[in-house]
Parts: C-alpha cells; sequence; structure tokens
C-alpha cells in the first residue's frame, strides 16, 4: 500500500458522501473537526511542542497568543512593578493594589495543555528546573508574597494567562515552554504527517462522523463511525482506532523502559546522565 496522503483520506470520505448534498467546502471542516475529535481524545505523541520566550522584568502575567498570528497588548491587572522587593523606596506603609497594563503576548502557537518547562539567564549554558502546575493559583498566591523577586520557580497557566512566581523576575530570563499543542492537516493534498500515515482510518472515522451528525443530521449514521472510531458511539476512548492510537502512543511515550546489562566491576562505563537503576543479578541473593 502506498503511503497515504491527505488525498487518499479525503477521497474516501468523499466516496461516502457522494450521494448526498453534503456541501464540498464543507468535506475540509469534517476533516479538520475529525482531527479535532482526535486529539480531544488524548495528549498523543504528534501533538508535543516546544516554544522559547523571554520574561520581562517585574512582570509577572504573560497572556498566550495561541493563534499563531500577530497580536496587539492585552490588558492584564496585576501588582505594579514599583512594588518589586528590589526597590528600595516601597515601605511597609505603601499602598499596594493591582493596576491595569497592557502588555504584549507570548507566542505559543495551539496550545492545549502545559508539559514543563525549563528556565536560564541569557547568558548561562544550562537550564535550571522549573516547576509547572502542581498546585492551583490559589495556594500560589499564598505561598508568594505580591512583591517577591528572583528567577522563576513556578509556572501557572490559567486560561490562556501564563503567570511567573515569584511575580517580579529580576531578569530578563528565557523560558523554555513545552507543551501539547493542537495539529493541523496538511495543507496539500500530497502531504502526509504522523495521524494520517500511521492511523489514516482514525481520521475517516472521526470526520464521517461529524459529518453525518453535524452536516447530514443522521445521527444513526453517526454513531456507526463513532463505533469503529471510539468503540462507543458515546464513549469514545474505549476500543476502535482509538485504543490502537492510545496503545501505539503508550509505546512512543513511556519512560519506565528496563535495560538488563551485565555489569563487569567498579569501573565501567557509564553515560553522564543516569536515567536508568544498575541492577546487579547474581545467585548469592539478600542475605
Amino acid at each position: 500500500m502506498a503511503t497515504p496522503t491527505l488525498g487518499y483520506v479525503k477521497d474516501i470520505v468523499r466516496e461516502h458522501l457522494a450521494r448526498t448534498t453534503f456541501p464540498t467546502d464543507m468535506l475540509d471542516k469534517s476533516l479538520d473537526q475529525g482531527r479535532r475529535i482526535i486529539e480531544q481524545a488524548g495528549n498523543w505523541y504528534w501533538m508535543r511542542l516546544e516554544t522559547f520566550f523571554q520574561l520581562v522584568v517585574n512582570q509577572s502575567i504573560y497572556p498566550m497568543n495561541v493563534t499563531g498570528e500577530a497580536s496587539g497588548p492585552v490588558e492584564v491587572i496585576v501588582f505594579p512593578s514599583s512594588l518589586a522587593a528590589s526597590n528600595a523606596t516601597v515601605t511597609t506603609a505603601t499602598d499596594k493594589f493591582p493596576t491595569k497594563f497592557l502588555v504584549d503576548p507570548i507566542s505559543v502557537p495551539g496550545f492545549k495543555d502545559v508539559r514543563a518547562a525549563n528556565v536560564k539567564k541569557r547568558t548561562d549554558s544550562e537550564w535550571s528546573f522549573c516547576e509547572v502546575g502542581g498546585i492551583t493559583k490559589e495556594e500560589a498566591d499564598l505561598h508568594f508574597s505580591i512583591n517577591d523577586s528572583g528567577q522563576t520557580e513556578l509556572i501557572l497557566i490559567d486560561n490562556f494567562n501564563l503567570m511567573v512566581y515569584p511575580p517580579f523576575p529580576d531578569s530578563d530570563y528565557v523560558v523554555y515552554l513545552y507543551y501539547w499543542g493542537w495539529t493541523s492537516n496538511p495543507k496539500s493534498n500530497l502531504q502526509t504527517d504522523e495521524l494520517i500515515m500511521r492511523f489514516p482510518d482514525a481520521l475517516i472515522y472521526s470526520s464521517l462522523a461529524w459529518a453525518y451528525d453535524m452536516e447530514l443530521k443522521d445521527q444513526q449514521g453517526a454513531g456507526y463511525w463513532r463505533t469503529l472510531l471510539g468503540g462507543k458511539p458515546n464513549e469514545i476512548g474505549i476500543g476502535g482506532e482509538i485504543a490502537k492510537i492510545r496503545r501505539h502512543n503508550f509505546q512512543r511515550m513511556r519512560q519506565d523502559n528496563i535495560s538488563l546489562t551485565p555489569m563487569t566491576g567498579p569501573n565501567q562505563r557509564s553515560r553522564r546522565l543516569r536515567i536508568t537503576q544498575n541492577i546487579w543479578l547474581g545467585s548469592q541473593g539478600w542475605r
């Protein structure tokens, strides 16, 4: 079988809808929505994306631009930079109220969910670990003073706002953000990608399910395609093509691979990064 392309998937979906009044322009929409249905069912390995951005000194909040297109400043409500602990003029008697500001957004195309983050000074050669999530914003606001400054230790994402703690970065740190992102179908009918090449049936079934349900108003037909996609009409992900994706996704992303390597002595060679634990197997056992 030749490598499946977007045109291959589109031809099959078109053939199933050829005897209906399904509009041509809805064909592309059905494939776009079919991909979204699949990606709503999980964070799959082909959705792993990364981006870099630079913090602004004493700025705690960064609206995220997820469209990938240029956008203007966004209004936020935060404590002003004049309250930073590094400002010697701040006294205990100073009123400390949030104020409206216009800030430039950071570009995080197609953002769905955050994975991890590292941070460093612009001149540093090594990254420092940065916590992402793990606690609520309400708890973080209680843990950090409103005028705390320093290198970013924690990143939280609330809707489309990324917030850093301590709330006043003392330098224009560089953040390396790892995230899950929504993906799009190829632009050309002759192109392919991981989803289309490895799981073309999944995109076919999900596209037809959306078309039968939203455009043709044929819920029985939509249920048939959902069953092929997800195992049960109302529980996508229990079986079907989604289950195949989930099994392969586990193999691609698992972090607990075990490697049994014979040890010949204390002077064995090892990598600098010890991501595995050495295990010696012998006949004496534990005593």
